[in-house]
């Protein structure tokens, strides 16, 4: 059910095979024993992509650091290879769609937001297949919630993170990152990172046995994070010598400015005893917050995304 929302009601498994068949159906050698893959990608132009790779990279770190300290959250990492400072090319995400699209589909409930849409294509809410979905949710949420914090990425409405079949979100377009945000200093999203109140609903409230593995996966992984502090700030400092990245670069961002934000994220200078109630203090910053409710409206309003 959720395949006839987020894809049309044809995966890319089947899209792919199906596309496969029609050319090898065209390939006249029938000694042909190749073996082909169908890649779906994005080109794109007049877009320095240099900045959204490097990202991605700090996301492919994180994931294994959370790896390694066995935080079993969930993060989608893609590819992203830049061309030139003004071309490249993205991986698409396959069976996939975002936010904005799932909630314009003529398939999704009328009322009730994204936890009706999961009890519609999933099922009640103590079936497998709902639960499933459900954890696949609770953990990449927490995912996504870390590195968002940790990158300070921005500009997170609904056209920017995406959700799957298997109930996973995923967040995507890093073009304001380490602190860079629309409208700067006078930028609506002031919260460490999204949680809405459609998040929270998923879950199954703030009281719920989801919601509590999502505080503990969250403050599990700010505590690797720190623990591998040194090795992700290495890479900022290499990273942002002599960068014209903008999230490095310019009077806000540049000398230094993002390293030393990013470090002051990482808590560095708080005791290990009070780091469990640090992250939990961001966590209750984050939830419905009022500045992330006005920056999605204002993306309605500005740009049409659902909210």
């Amino acid at each position: 059910r959720a395949k006839q929302v987020v894809c049309g009601g044809e995966s890319w498994t089947e899209k792919s095979a199906r596309m496969l068949r029609t050319a090898k159906s065209a390939i006249k050698d029938s000694e042909d024993t190749s073996v082909y893959e169908i890649v779906s990608f994005m080109a794109k132009s007049n877009d320095d992509l240099r900045q959204e790779v490097f990202v991605m990279q700090m996301i492919h770190y994180f994931e294994s650091v959370f790896a390694k300290s066995s935080v079993p959250v969930w993060l989608k990492t893609y590819r992203i290879l830049s061309t030139s400072k003004s071309t490249g090319l993205i991986e698409v995400l396959t069976d996939a769609t975002s936010i904005d699209g799932l909630k314009k589909s003529d398939k999704y409930p009328a009322t009730g937001g994204m936890r009706a849409y999961f009890e519609q294509v999933y099922g009640p809410p103590t079936s497998k297949s709902f639960l499933a979905a459900q954890k696949n949710f609770v953990r990449s949420l927490a995912g996504y919630s870390l590195v968002s914090y940790l990158l300070g990425l921005k500009d997170r409405h609904n056209g920017n993170i995406m959700i799957d079949t298997r109930g996973h979100i995923i967040h995507i377009d890093f073009g304001f990152a380490f602190g860079m945000a629309p409208g700067h200093e006078w930028s609506f999203e002031r919260a460490p990172f999204k949680l809405t109140k459609d998040y929270i609903d998923v879950m199954g409230g703030t009281s719920s046995e989801s919601f509590k593995e999502f505080q503990k996966l969250f403050i599990d992984g700010f505590k690797a994070a720190r623990s591998n502090s040194l090795t992700a700030l290495g890479l900022v400092e290499i990273m942002m010598y002599k960068s014209n990245y903008p999230c490095f670069t310019g009077p806000r961002y540049g000398g230094g400015v993002s390293l030393k934000r990013f470090e002051k994220r990482l808590m560095l200078d708080v005791p290990d005893s009070k780091v469990e109630k640090k992250a939990q203090q961001l966590i209750n910053s984050s939830i419905d917050s009022c500045g992330t409710k006005i920056y999605d409206i204002f993306q309605y309003h500005s740009n049409g995304l659902a909210i």
